[in-house]
């Protein structure tokens, strides 16, 4: 998923702070990148993030605005770029 748009305003978060990530477990570990699966990857790199990894039947949208009604200022996703 690209980023539909970059707001250059919000201050870095280092630690992933105010930071939400949708992982598509489906996706399995990055090819070429040894390390783990990516939900994995994301928490080990940036502890204060929420990570969610979504379940069947979950939808992506929904979680998205969980994640923002929760106070994310920022949200990614990972996985299945192809």
């Amino acid at each position: 998923m690209r980023p539909h748009r970059t707001l250059s305003q919000l201050a870095a978060s280092h630690d992933g702070a105010g930071v939400g990530i949708v992982v598509n477990c489906g996706a399995g570990p990055p090819v070429g990148r040894p390390g783990g699966m990516p939900g994995v990857v994301l928490r080990a790199a940036l502890p204060a993030a929420t990570v969610v990894e979504l379940t069947d039947g979950e939808v992506l949208v929904d979680v998205l605005g969980r994640l923002a009604d929760g106070g994310c200022r920022a949200l990614g996703g990972a996985g299945g770029g192809g």
